[in-house]
């Protein structure tokens, strides 16, 4: 069975880290350099079965809301990999989340279109990665968020994320916003990314008393590491935070 391990880029380093069961563990950093590069092919030249999930944690993203017609399978896919390279010509870092069906007559379907306003300082790294085995880039994951934003899911570069991943990311804002912190903080990324999949979020009257119950527990829900046990549509939650 491959192992799995998650590629963590920002603009000044890349990390690697392996994923044992629920947690990831810190395996190597890389400088952004040519010997930074250097290094990272050769490491992965020592684990060519590795299954790869990228993460870019980089300033600038794009966001576009798109929608195409109700299909499923390959026929789905060719659309969603069509509308993505018209948007995004000159990057492979570029992801489409769902947001669900429009019920109406036509039953289109909302995607998310994403990626990065600079995305070609990643080109060295995900050359490496090609020339490490032709099947590689094919096989891995790609997720746009920063850790302290980002839903259990995202961090496991899950195949199934919906429009619920980006209300937990809106959990995590509301309470910054009166918290003063995000939910999950640690200087070391791969902390933040641990606690995102296994620790319960803290209570944000714990850092700000004053926060009405009706709001707290509207975070808490939008906080849930189960998609399914947080609010199930953003009319929902803006129901109860408003309340």
């Amino acid at each position: 069975m491959a192992t799995k391990r998650l590629i963590y880029f920002t603009a000044t380093e890349l990390r690697v880290y392996r994923r044992s069961r629920s947690t990831l563990d810190s395996e190597a950093r890389f400088d952004t350099d040519e010997a930074g590069i250097e290094a990272f092919r050769a490491f992965l030249s020592q684990h060519r079965d590795a299954l790869l999930y990228v993460v870019a944690d980089l300033a600038g993203e794009d966001f576009h809301e798109d929608q195409i017609p109700y299909l499923r399978g390959a026929e789905r896919r060719t659309v969603v990999e069509r509308r993505l390279a018209q948007r995004y010509r000159d990057t492979r870092l570029s992801a489409a989340i769902p947001l669900g069906i429009i019920k109406d007559e036509r039953r289109n379907e909302r995607l998310l279109l994403a990626s990065f306003t600079n995305a070609q300082q990643f080109t060295p790294w995900l050359d490496a990665i090609a020339e490490s085995g032709t099947h590689r880039l094919t096989r891995s994951g790609f997720t746009v968020g920063t850790s302290h934003y980002m839903s259990p899911e995202q961090v496991l570069g899950a195949a199934d994320i919906d429009h619920r991943c980006d209300l937990y990311s809106l959990g995590c804002v509301l309470f910054e916003c009166l918290a003063g912190r995000p939910p999950f903080w640690h200087r070391r990324e791969e902390l933040v990314l641990h606690m995102q999949q296994v620790e319960p979020a803290p209570d944000v009257r714990e850092f700000r008393a004053d926060t009405p119950a009706s709001l707290a527990d509207a975070i808490a829900r939008a906080l849930q590491k189960e998609p399914g046990q947080r609010w199930q549509s953003a009319v929902e939650m803006r129901g109860a935070v408003g309340s």
